[in-house]
């Protein structure tokens, strides 16, 4: 397991096939060939060898189960946490895995990790130039690293699990107008005359904005929409033509 795992920088995740999310990803990758490098991946990944050779002898195998993946996120001096492209202003759960099993990551920013971890807990980069100083550096520096991991693994484990999601998903159906976001949803029902959508469509709702905030304009804009339609008696108020 140790030889199979082990490396300065791994990577594991989608290659989106021929899609353009794909490219961004193994664009990423290829600059750091220089680097003891390991990824691994879906079966599209030779795809993209056609267009950077260089990556075909980093490439290790297709996906990994979640026992190896553990051992890869402990045994790598540094994961490498490449959110979807498509993704703008969030992240998936990689970010919460690896800091599970106390593995190092560097990840490509995102404006809501800042939200949740401070400087001490999370390590991100913007641009080539600065992923490829801060692999540098931390390779070097094992006790700043080590604290990092540290840091990041208590902040998971005290706030962050997925029992701490699941109270949250609950205390958002319960009491939707703790939440900013979904207060907005009900003024606007409110004034238009409607009820306000239930629980599974308020939950649907505060997903979107939550994930990805800058689709909140857009949401807006159709809820109005809806709300002038139903007024004008085009169509009944329910959760199947929200998004028509």
């Amino acid at each position: 397991d140790f030889d199979q795992f082990a490396c300065d920088i791994s990577f594991t995740g989608s290659s989106y096939g021929r899609k353009a999310e794909g490219a961004y990803r193994s664009d990423i990758l290829s600059y750091l060939t220089s680097f003891d490098l390991k990824i691994w991946g879906d079966d599209d990944w030779p795809y993209r060898f056609n267009y950077l050779p260089q990556l075909k002898s980093k490439y290790k195998g297709t996906r990994l189960s979640y026992k190896e993946l553990r051992k890869l996120y402990t045994l790598s001096k540094i994961n490498l946490n490449l959110p979807a492209p498509q993704i703008l202003t969030t992240f998936q759960p990689r970010v919460f895995e690896i800091a599970a099993v106390k593995g190092f990551q560097i990840i490509d920013n995102r404006p809501l990790l800042h939200e949740l971890f401070n400087d001490n807990e999370i390590v991100t980069f913007n641009t080539i130039e600065e992923l490829k100083e801060k692999i540098n550096y931390y390779l070097i520096n094992e006790k700043e690293r080590r604290a990092i991991t540290e840091n990041l693994y208590r902040k998971v484990k005290e706030n962050y699990t997925w029992k701490h999601w699941a109270k949250q998903i609950i205390d958002t159906i319960k009491n939707p107008d703790k939440y900013e976001a979904l207060k907005f949803f009900k003024h606007l029902s409110l004034s238009a005359g409607q009820p306000f959508p239930n629980n599974s469509l308020l939950l649907t709702l505060y997903k979107i904005l939550s994930c990805a905030p800058e689709l909140s304009t857009m949401c807006n804009k159709i809820y109005l929409l809806l709300v002038r339609k139903t007024k004008l008696g085009l169509l009944p108020f329910n959760k199947t033509n929200l998004f028509r």
